[in-house]
């Protein structure tokens, strides 16, 4: 039975809100090594001076581009895709069990419906083949949508998140997954990130998927970036970052219906494009161990709402993978299948 867990806002992934919009990842640029300098003939001497100032104006030009980039970034700026610190990822994948288990009550759940989430099952099979059985007896034909099938890799669930650099709620809500799926996994290549200066709640402090790598027994995870948080006067739009293969544009499309972020739990359960965290409680100019440690510490209204989600996304973690590890898997029982 394929479930949902439905959120009340949404985040559109395209031009436009709610538009779901993609296009072909851009290949890398290469640039040519030389093997040799040659060594100008004569007479060439204006045309060396001609290439030089118009290469001087594209260097003043790139450097104007860049400064105005980082000034908007702001104190941000210097961070954006460096390796996250050993001491911050620290704080963030060894939180205590007593500290999560404050947080697996009622008050969790609480919390986790007053954002308009609920699971319901999932009708698209039983509304296609309706749809089948009607055709046919009128003599009209129609082809139903491949049922969903439990998605896994390698024998082990797919956990498929699909979100943007730039979008401020997925900002907020990779600090709630991330802490989660440390419980079943560890991460390498996380990178900062914040959300774009030009959307609403700017430079939320964030991670980035791009370069991480997630190793665990127990489950795949699948993380897509989709859009940069460059915006392109050029094209109008974000950057493109990634872009999700046929199983993943699968999923996107049939159960995500558009919005960012996105979190499929081996077809299971799902985010369809909804905020697990609110980007609000994230003060203005807040700092990545800042904000890591009062999650770690399990104080304050940020600590209260990242683990409170966490619980949750643990908790069905937990029924797909069959309750692994028994140890995280023990301390949310009560919670598994709510939201």
């Amino acid at each position: 039975m394929i479930r949902r867990l439905r959120v009340r806002r949404t985040w559109g992934r395209g031009p436009g809100q709610g538009e779901w919009s993609i296009t072909p990842q851009p290949t890398g640029k290469r640039y040519a090594r030389r093997s040799s300098y040659r060594r100008p003939s004569k007479g060439s001497s204006g045309l060396i001076w001609v290439l030089v100032a118009a290469g001087a104006l594209a260097i003043a030009v790139v450097l104007i581009l860049t400064s105005h980039k980082q000034e908007n970034m702001g104190a941000t700026a210097p961070y954006l895709n460096k390796p996250v610190s050993a001491s911050v990822l620290s704080l963030l994948t060894t939180i205590p069990a007593s500290t999560y288990s404050e947080f697996a009550t009622s008050k969790t759940v609480s919390f986790v419906n007053s954002l308009g989430a609920s699971i319901i099952p999932d009708t698209a099979s039983q509304a296609e083949a309706a749809a089948s059985s009607t055709a046919a007896a009128s003599g009209t034909s129609s082809t139903p949508s491949t049922p969903l099938t439990e998605w896994t890799s390698g024998g082990k669930p797919v956990i498929f998140y699909a979100g943007a650099e730039y979008c401020p709620y997925c900002a907020a809500s990779r600090w709630g997954l991330i802490t989660a799926l440390a419980r079943f996994g560890t991460f390498s290549g996380l990178e900062y990130m914040a959300s774009s200066p030009l959307d609403v709640y700017p430079l939320t402090p964030t991670f980035t998927f791009v370069h991480a790598t997630y190793t665990s027994t127990y489950i795949d995870f699948t993380p897509v970036e989709l859009y940069s948080y460059v915006y392109s006067s050029k094209i109008g739009y974000y950057e493109t970052l990634e872009t999700p293969d046929s199983t993943e544009e699968n999923a996107l499309t049939r159960l995500g219906n558009g919005g960012i972020p996105f979190v499929d739990l081996a077809n299971e359960y799902v985010w369809p494009g909804g905020t697990l965290v609110s980007p609000t409680i994230f003060p203005s100019g807040a700092k990545w161990s800042e904000v890591a440690q009062e999650v770690h510490a399990g104080q304050g209204q940020i600590a209260e709402d990242v683990l409170g989600v966490a619980d949750v996304i643990t908790a069905n973690i937990c029924k797909v993978d069959g309750g692994q590890p028994s140890a995280v898997c023990s301390t949310v029982s009560s919670l598994e299948g709510v939201a």
